[in-house]
């Protein structure tokens, strides 16, 4: 019939027909299923054996028809009214998490890998050399200022309690994106496929006063990765991001990052894609030992019937992409610094003197393989190092010591390639 849109989707045998109304989670009217199962090859070549394929029948107004086609994305504009609403709202959620991370002694002491909270309230769910992951058992525990219950139909919260070996202000520098292109690089970092339609308009700006200071409202569509871009549309992602530090009543200094999805912007598109509700509150401090203690808290709306279990297990994982993220981002963004300013750091690096060799030796291993023309190494077929240009051979004996794993921007594209550094540069 002319008003059913006809898809074939191709999913594992053992998935039965209440699997797949549950990971799509429509109305039963909206939907019927009829199965062929594949006895040979030879009878359907395009699936494999042991495969079914369902044919799933939906009306015009079904999850599963392409929400972008036809889809115009416009420029986001923020009202006076919509920037101090995020100001307010990212305000009150800071002193809120403050408040909870005081309440619960972590500020205040050295927590080591874990936290010892109590088990009638907290409910252990991952434990980490360096972090831990806990579900509130409270009623009503998802629940924090600025959260319309109205929007908010089935939150998750997991709490992490945990630390991280850097200072401060690394971690700052890590969490701090200020363009989009930082937002792209975060993303690659951390795993996540690219953003689409990516918009951020900033509200308010780093200054040399306050050099990790940044609100802004971020626009994005979120996708998956196959195969369950079969059974998850696009969504569309609208979230005022914060960052930066504050200095608490007792002179205690810390470090935040807040995400939040607003409800701003809300006519920007002809067609409007589903929004998912998002909240994660993160504040850091010194310790002791000089490591970062960090306490945080993520609200996802999960709206689907998947058990309780596996949508904390959904947000574990991505919590624990955290903690892989932060290091890399941090090495990243200071060897880009040095990059950016190659020709000031190379008069620098001049001054020291080379770990091994002389001039005409490889920086590295300190062989001279090619023979000197002038007091100088051949420009033939050679290596150089990208900050001091210091002459690499690039055996196999100096390329495990030179060889660093960066990444970098080739156009509009974010990769990650082997770039080459000499041990002086690298300790530098």
């Amino acid at each position: 019939e002319s008003s059913l849109l006809y898809t074939l989707t191709l999913v594992p045998s053992w998935w039965c027909y209440s699997t797949i109304r549950k990971l799509l989670d429509i109305d039963n009217r909206a939907i019927s299923v009829g199965a062929l199962l594949c006895s040979d090859r030879k009878s359907c070549r395009c699936l494999p054996v042991n495969w079914k394929a369902h044919f799933l029948f939906f009306d015009n107004t079904s999850r599963l028809k392409s929400p972008t086609s036809g889809w115009t994305v416009l420029t986001m504009e923020l009202s006076p009214q919509d920037q101090e609403y995020c100001r307010d709202l990212t305000m009150q959620l800071l002193d809120r998490t403050i408040y909870d991370c005081e309440e619960l002694g972590l500020g205040t002491t050295h927590i080591r890998s874990h936290a010892d909270l109590h088990g009638a309230r907290w409910k252990k769910l991952q434990s980490h050399p360096d972090v831990t992951l806990y579900a509130d058992r409270s009623p009503n525990s998802a629940w924090l200022p600025g959260m319309n219950r109205g929007d908010w139909e089935q939150p998750v919260a997991v709490v992490t309690v945990g630390q991280l070996n850097c200072s401060l202000d690394d971690l700052l520098l890590a969490l701090l994106t200020p363009t989009a292109a930082t937002i792209r690089l975060r993303g690659v970092l951390m795993g996540r496929r690219p953003e689409k339609d990516l918009q951020l308009v900033p509200i308010v700006k780093s200054t040399e006063a306050s050099p990790f200071q940044f609100l802004g409202v971020l626009r994005f569509v979120n996708t998956q990765h196959w195969p369950l871009t079969m059974f998850v549309d696009p969504r569309e992602m609208v979230l005022t991001l914060a960052t930066g530090e504050v200095a608490t009543a007792s002179g205690r200094r810390y470090g935040y990052e807040i995400l939040l999805s607003v409800p701003v912007c809300q006519n920007n598109n002809n067609r409007s894609l589903a929004r998912t509700q998002v909240l994660e509150t993160q504040v850091f401090w010194e310790q002791l030992d000089g490591s970062v203690g960090i306490y945080s808290k993520l609200i996802v709306d999960i709206r689907s019937r998947l058990p309780e279990s596996i949508k904390q297990g959904m947000l574990c994982r991505g919590v624990m992409r955290f903690w892989k993220f932060i290091p890399r981002c941090i090495e990243t963004k200071k060897l880009h610094w040095c990059l950016k300013r190659k020709k000031v750091l190379a008069r620098e690096l001049q001054r020291q003197p080379q770990v091994m060799g002389g001039p005409a030796s490889c920086g590295g291993c300190g062989v001279m393989t090619l023979k000197p023309v002038n007091g100088k190494p051949s420009k033939r077929d050679e290596i150089r190092c990208r900050l001091c240009d210091a002459w690499l051979c690039w055996k196999l004996s100096c390329r495990a010591s030179c060889q660093v794993s960066a990444v970098v921007c080739e156009g509009k594209h974010i990769c990650e390639k082997e770039i080459a550094l000499c041990p002086r540069c690298i300790i530098f």
